[in-house]
């Protein structure tokens, strides 16, 4: 799921997700409109906030490919 799929279903402003995840709000922003990537560790943190419903698949766009 993509991260601004995963905001809107659950009602959260990027305000609030970037408190959450210890960011600033225009790094979400950045990271919604696929400007930029999160680091290692803030992607760490996306991934247990959302309970895992945004992986860093969603920010590669890597859904279905399959590696040799």
């Amino acid at each position: 799921m993509k991260l601004e799929q995963y905001l809107k279903e659950n009602d959260k402003a990027v305000a609030d997700f970037a408190d959450e995840i210890s960011t600033s709000r225009q790094a979400v922003y950045s990271y919604v409109r696929g400007e930029k990537i999160p680091s290692a560790d803030t992607m760490a943190k996306i991934y247990q906030v959302t309970g895992g419903l945004v992986s860093p698949n969603d920010f590669y766009d890597l859904e279905g490919e399959q590696t040799a």
